[in-house]
């Protein structure tokens, strides 16, 4: 019977979200769209790259496959490294599907709603960063004065894209709050500090395990730990700058 009540309590299976990405993908269309509409308008030779002060350094010829790949390259990358996280999240929190009885109920839960919450968070992060990437793009394709010129539209963009990342910070904070209200962890959270990072300097570790076999963190105590999470940030966000400096 107990094992009976455990089941009929335990949340179902996370299924991929496809909504936001679809969203990305309609929206990238529609560039393309306007793109071609207005194709006359474009510059020949097409301004392609940007320096620090917003002035036009580096152009090439104007032809519509060169345009498309301009534009789309840096959105679609987005949306396929975002797409690609939920669907390794979706899959992994699958695995707990029925075979592993090793896992107490509070913690498949835990994963189960974890994923939930996830997926839309990173599907809003993922569409909002298409836009701003669009809308900057194609405004240096058409030499439009959208958010201004010179080094002020370079600053907003970089701001936009920061506060992108920082909502996504605070969003994952909340949840993580939100998981430990309804399905408290096993592990003792006073050492996490703003719900996300565990800091902990008499745990010798670097890499700790919150919840067994389920996730795992850095020790932010440790001087390693920011080196690895710089690291991470750096390719975070290579890979939205370097399709528009490459460009």
């Amino acid at each position: 019977m107990s094992s009976s009540g455990n089941k009929q309590d335990r949340l179902p299976p996370p299924k991929f979200q496809f909504g936001w990405y679809l969203a990305c993908i309609a929206v990238i269309v529609a560039t393309l769209a306007f793109l071609w509409i207005n194709w006359h308008a474009v510059p020949d030779p097409m301004p392609t790259h940007f320096d620090a002060s917003g002035t036009a350094d580096g152009f090439s010829a104007k032809s519509f496959p060169a345009a498309i790949a301009h534009v789309g390259l840096g959105p679609a990358i987005t949306t396929a490294v975002c797409a690609g996280a939920c669907g390794i999240l979706v899959g992994i929190t699958n695995q707990t599907k029925d075979g592993l009885h090793d896992k107490p109920e509070r913690a498949i839960n835990r994963q189960r709603l974890l994923a939930q919450l996830m997926q839309p968070m990173l599907g809003k992060f993922s569409f909002a960063l298409v836009v701003v990437l669009l809308v900057s793009i194609t405004a240096g394709l058409f030499e439009f004065p959208v958010v201004g010129t010179g080094a002020i539209a370079i600053w907003l963009l970089i701001g936009a894209i920061l506060a992108v990342a920082f909502g996504m910070v605070v969003r994952s904070a909340r949840i993580m709050q939100e998981l430990d209200e309804r399905y408290p962890p096993a592990d003792p959270r006073d050492k996490l500090k703003y719900g996300l990072f565990y800091h902990n300097p008499d745990n010798p570790k670097l890499w700790v395990e919150l919840e067994s076999g389920m996730n795992f963190t850095l020790n932010f105590a440790h001087r390693a730990a920011w080196w690895i999470a710089g690291i991470f940030i750096v390719l975070i966000l290579s890979m939205v700058a370097l399709p528009i400096i490459l460009a």
